[in-house]
Parts: C-alpha cells; structure tokens; sequence
C-alpha cells in the first residue's frame, strides 16, 4: 500500500526516513526551514552538520542505562548497510565516504585516573555483545595517535563507528526516491495525519513524522527587563516661614 507521508524536519533522522521510505514505494514529503541540503555550520542547518556522528554504544554507558547501549549496538551495522547502499548508489562504490568503524579511544590525563576508572566501572555493565574496553600501552596508543602527546592513559573502544555528516546528509538526499523537498518551510505543529506550516496552511497526509527535535520547540519569549523607574519630581512641602512670606 502506497502511504502519503509527511516529515516535519530535515535533520539526520527525516533525511534518513525520507530516503528509506521513499525507497520503500511511498510517497514522501519533507519540510525544513534551511535553504536547501547542503552542509553548513552557521547554525541554520541540521545539528547534524557540524556534529562528530560518533557511534559510541559502550561509552554511551557513562550516562545512559544498558538499553541505550543494546540500541546503539545494533544501530553501527544499520549504518554499514546505509553506507554500502549508498556507496552503489552514487557509483563509487566507497562505503567508507559514508560511515567507518575503526572504534573510539577513551583517554585521561594522569591526575584524572580516579574519574576514568569510575567511567570504566560504569561501562562494566555492558550488556552482551559489547566489547570491553582494552587499555594500551603508550606505544599502542602512539601506533594509533602518533599527535597525542605523552603521559596519557587510554583505552581502545573496539566495534565504535562514525558516521561522517558531511557527506552522509547531502547523499541521503540525493539519493531518495522521488521526494518532494520543501526547503525554506518552517512547521508550526503536528497532529496525527497533517502539518501546518507557520503561514497557517495544512498539509493532510496518511502518516506523519514529526524529527525536529530541538526545532519543534517554540520560540523563547522575547526577554523582559523590568521597567525603568523614572525619578518624580515633587514640589517640596512649603514649610513655615520658609520661604519666606513677601507680607
């Protein structure tokens, strides 16, 4: 069944929703205030744009509970197979343009051991399936980061990824199928089955996704100061014999 689909925001998530449900036969309209899907990093595009796309299910640990971490797990050979399809797709056939999986590195300085040892003890709860972390000497370390400067202590996140923004957003809508793009169109709210633009105008569809994140929230009010008080100026009570009467 070939569904009308609306999505509000054109950031990492409705770009890839657009590319895949388009791909999947459906008819896909998306809207965004930005002028248009190329990069940019003045703080009118995606927060994808100037992000590092890591790929961090273990470290993730250090603030989230072991379900964030099962998600993230599977998500690094989701994004592979994102990369691989678009890599076929733009003629390349270089996956690696798209998403890398080379893991991460957990580093501290010597006075910060204590902390980073309270971080190791966090990501201890690993559920099944992720690697633990491995500390390395400071040749293995220099091996892999021959910049870093001396006396740090590291460990080596293996199975980590990276999804590389500036490539991996343009491509996503290059390559969907047949979506209609709104750029310049900023949304106002969403309800199940429409949108509405901040002109007032409603747009039906049979699914709605709304991906704004941050964007959906609304304007902060303008600040408020309070009001200046203005010195009065009060005629002085006229007090006896002063000033003086002319009688």
């Amino acid at each position: 069944m070939r569904l009308r689909i609306g999505i509000a925001g054109a950031g990492v998530l409705g770009r890839l929703l657009a590319w895949q449900l388009s791909h999947a036969g459906h008819a896909v309209e998306v809207f965004d205030p930005a002028a248009g899907p190329e990069p940019r990093s003045d703080g009118r595009g995606p927060a994808g744009f100037t992000a590092a796309g890591m790929l961090s299910p273990l470290a993730e640990l250090d603030a989230a509970g072991p379900e964030v971490a099962r998600l993230g797990l599977r998500s690094v050979p989701l994004w592979a197979e994102v990369a691989q399809r678009l890599a076929a797709l733009d003629g390349s056939g270089d996956a690696a343009r798209y998403f890398r999986q080379r893991g991460s590195l957990m580093l501290a300085h010597g006075p910060d051991l204590g902390a980073a040892q309270r971080v190791l003890a966090r990501l201890s709860t690993a559920p099944a399936g992720l690697p633990e972390p491995r500390r390395l000497t400071r040749p293995a370390l220099l091996d892999l980061e021959p910049a870093l400067l001396p006396g740090l202590h590291a460990w080596f996140l293996d199975g980590e990824g990276q999804v590389m923004p500036q490539a991996m957003l343009p491509a996503l809508c290059a390559w969907a199928r047949e979506v209609r793009w709104h750029w310049g169109r900023t949304v106002a709210s969403t309800v199940p089955g429409a949108i509405t633009l901040d002109d007032g105008t409603t747009r039906g569809f049979d699914l709605v996704f709304d991906v704004r994140g941050l964007g959906a929230r609304p304007p902060p009010p303008p600040p408020s100061f309070p009001r200046r008080r203005e010195p009065t100026m009060t005629p002085p009570r006229r007090l006896r014999g002063f000033p003086p009467s002319r009688e």
